[in-house]
């Protein structure tokens, strides 16, 4: 009796060790980043100052846990506020998280719900999602970049006016491993095309960027065109390097509910928004994304009351690409239509970035390139009229060295300048570096550090009071969004407020 009491104790003291030194293995969805930890090594932690909007404390947590590859905020059913939708990898993390189907979490009344109200019927490990009119009917088509080392093919789940199906409308021939899409109207025939950055597997592992111009009625599901050199790369980024294209545009919208003033534009990326109007009247209370193409207004907009927004976006983009190590980052122009095989410009060296974006910086009426690092600094190209420098103007100099996942540009103080934010897998943390009138500091200006390892941001207006709200990606733990803490400002106009800090 006494020796099997001593087994016993012997073997709960086994599990209960066990339990306490759970080891967790994360892996990044490109699969090139593994991190090994004892669980309760990391403790979330924001690291903040004044100037930041965003507080210590998430207002949000997701009631599941999954791998994240991708967030995008856009209003899938149509009612007037930004949903979340992410979209899931798999991998051989341990302990193992199997489901991987894409997901959207319901906005209502300014609150995510907990739980997804949207599941995809099919899994195929989501590396990238995005909301782009796709088929240019007025609402936000949901695409999944998808790829693993089995080549698992995109998808695209078209917008009914209510939602999205939870089969695909539209599947891709897999050929590649995707890491990062970005979409623009590449030929400038008012259909939004798609450029796709990717990697291969371990037998065949160098791809080159590929290319679907729409069609009209939708893409073909073999690349219309690819770049002529192979390489791995982890982000594309469209943009118009010396302004030859840009194009102006007014949209119409209609408020369909009191209260919700969110609106999700035809083109993208965004260049410039000139002015937004409700029922006649200039509002300055809004934010925008200039990738998601969205805009929300605060305050109290009334059902039924028009919206018009002014801006100009990028037609026949150029190119930007992030790369791993042994190929150089690099710009690809467009040419009448039609990307080029090989980059114009690139870094000038093949270290390993990741995460790429064009923002004005600076304000002087060109699109800027910031290149992530991953294990390395990011840095910045300045544009001059059209040239891209040689070498960095702005280069990240904190410590420790971040193995960045994804990088934007959003103004999430509204004060007119675009603020550059990282997520980095390992260490695990987003940075935000705040731009202060044209000029970025060296280290961020706040700072979350995650229980998990980290992979994707985006922003939204989840509150609906026209500042941005940041949610938040892992290889493990619940998605989050932090809420802007910034408070706008009443300007005596019934069915609207001032943004406190836009010039």
């Amino acid at each position: 009796m006494l020796s099997r009491l001593l087994l016993f104790v012997t073997v709960l003291c086994s599990i209960l060790f066990a339990q306490e030194e759970l080891k967790y293995t994360d892996i990044s969805p490109d699969g090139k980043s593994v991190v090994s930890r004892v669980n309760g090594e990391f403790k979330p932690l924001v690291i903040t100052t004044t100037t930041a909007p965003f507080g210590t404390t998430p207002f949000w947590t997701a009631g599941l846990e999954r791998q994240i590859g991708g967030l995008a905020f856009g209003d899938y059913d149509m009612d007037g506020d930004l949903d979340l939708a992410a979209g899931c990898y798999f991998s051989q993390s341990f302990p193992p998280i199997p489901e991987y189907n894409n997901m959207i979490f319901r906005n209502d009344n300014g609150v995510l719900t907990v739980n997804p109200v949207w599941f995809s019927d099919d899994s195929r490990s989501t590396t990238d999602i995005k909301w782009a009119d796709i088929n240019n009917d007025g609402k936000p088509d949901l695409f999944s970049g998808n790829g693993d080392g089995g080549y698992a093919p995109s998808t695209i789940y078209l917008n009914t006016g209510t939602g999205v199906p939870t089969t695909p409308s539209f599947t891709f021939t897999g050929q590649a491993w995707t890491v990062g899409t970005a979409f623009n109207d590449i030929n400038g025939d008012g259909l939004l095309d798609l450029a796709v950055g990717n990697q291969g597997n371990t037998s065949d592992p160098y791809k080159p960027i590929f290319y679907y111009i729409n069609q009209g009625t939708g893409f073909t599901s073999t690349p219309t065109y690819t770049s002529s050199d192979m390489m791995i790369t982890n982000s594309v980024a469209f943009t118009d390097l010396n302004n030859s294209d840009l194009t102006r545009v007014q949209e119409t919208f209609t408020i369909p509910e009191t209260g919700k003033g969110a609106v999700h534009l035809s083109k993208t990326p965004i260049y410039k928004i000139h002015s937004v109007t409700v029922s006649g009247v200039p509002v300055q209370n809004y934010c925008s994304d200039p990738v998601g193409a969205f805009v929300s207004i605060g305050g109290l907009l009334p059902q039924g009351a028009s919206v018009i927004v002014d801006y100009s976006y990028v037609k026949k983009g150029d190119v930007g690409a992030s790369k791993w190590v042994n190929f150089a980052s690099g710009v690809y122009l467009n040419f009448e239509g039609g990307i080029a095989g090989n980059p114009f410009w690139n870094v000038g060296n093949t270290i390993s970035q990741k995460g790429s974006a064009w923002a004005d910086y600076d304000l002087d009426g060109y699109m800027d390139f910031a290149i992530g690092g991953n294990g390395n600094p990011d840095v910045l190209y300045k544009n001059t009229a059209g040239t891209l420098g040689t070498s960095p103007v702005w280069t990240s100099t904190h410590t420790p060295t971040p193995g960045v996942q994804e990088l934007i540009f959003n103004d999430v103080n509204n004060d007119g300048y675009p603020d550059l934010s990282t997520v980095s897998f390992s260490p695990p943390r987003v940075e935000l570096f705040i731009n202060n009138g044209g000029s970025l500091p060296t280290t961020p200006t706040w700072t979350y550090i995650g229980a998990s390892s980290l992979n994707s941001i985006t922003y939204g207006d989840v509150d609906g009071n026209g500042m941005l709200d940041l949610a938040v990606g892992t290889a493990r733990t619940p998605i989050v969004v932090f809420l802007n803490q910034l408070e706008p400002v009443p300007c005596g106009i019934d069915i609207i407020f001032c943004g406190s800090y836009r010039s």
